[in-house]
């Protein structure tokens, strides 16, 4: 099993749900719920809950949800490797009714890591362009970074990719230039990828359930599949399996997940193009 250092933020997520449809200069009644997030620090918890050990190194700030970040990534599965500055922690809030939703953050740079870290893991996993280039092997998650760094591996989704071009593939061959390999997750069409010629795979569910963190749940599931030295499709397959299950669960980070074991998959359902 090869090290992984994830490097990223960490913050407090405010989930609110409206009963009806959300309506400015009026009180909208609904459900809240708080928990710790942020995506580096949602896969770094989904790893440990797959018991694959992880370094996570993050900027905590001084106040009470600082603390209740620690003891929340207080597992022996996680190296916490903490930098503490004098700011009140970042809070996202995410707003929804039936139909849309609203996405707010008070995220600033005091929170982000501003040049590349001396760190002795072979492998990194950030959405933090500004640590780019880094003599690690380096998967990027969640966008596309810009310049020309050539990287390990990429992880974005469906609306991330189409930036780059609307015709998935093509994005893929354009990114396979820059990376390794590629992965497009596409929420209930599966993903498509490209690690030795592009392929797709179907979504493990086609039922209703709840689609924040799936892409975190995904990237922890693959993860830990990709450095257990499994074969790229087999990880993949445990990628979609781990999100899966996390689909099927209202909380950002479901406990769920730690029942899911690293088994061989099936190939049956990976198509070629």
């Amino acid at each position: 099993m090869k090290e992984l250092a994830i490097i990223g933020t960490s913050m407090i997520d405010q989930v609110f749900t409206a009963k009806e449809a959300l309506k400015f200069n009026q009180c909208n009644k609904g459900s809240m719920s708080v928990s710790v997030g942020g995506s580096m620090c949602n896969t770094a918890r989904n790893c440990a809950l797959l018991d694959f050990p992880v370094h996570f190194y993050t900027i905590l700030g001084n106040d009470d949800f600082a603390q209740l970040i620690h003891n929340t990534l207080n597992s022996k599965y996680i190296t916490l490797h903490e930098t503490v500055v004098d700011a009140p922690s970042p809070l996202f809030a995410f707003l929804s009714d039936r139909h849309q939703h609203m996405k707010l953050s008070t995220i600033s740079p005091t929170f982000l890591f501003q040049s590349p870290l001396q760190i002795p893991q072979p492998y990194v996993l950030t959405d933090n362009e500004k640590l780019l280039p880094m003599p690690n092997k380096v998967i990027f998650s969640g966008s596309i970074p810009s310049g020309d760094n050539f990287m390990h591996g990429l992880i974005i989704n469906r609306e991330e990719a189409a930036k780059l071009n609307p015709d998935l593939e093509t994005a893929i061959l354009r990114l396979k230039k820059r990376f390794s390999w590629v992965i497009i997750t596409c929420d209930k069409d599966g993903v498509i990828y490209d690690y030795s010629g592009i392929k797709k795979q179907p979504a493990c569910t086609d039922q209703p359930g709840y689609s924040l963190g799936c892409g975190d749940t995904f990237a922890a599931g693959f993860m830990s599949a990709y450095l257990s030295d499994l074969p790229f499709d087999e990880c993949v397959s445990f990628g979609q399996r781990t999100a899966a299950e996390k689909f099927c669960h209202p909380e950002v980070v479901s406990p769920s997940i730690s029942k899911l074991k690293l088994l061989q998959q099936s190939r049956n359902s990976i198509v070629d193009i």
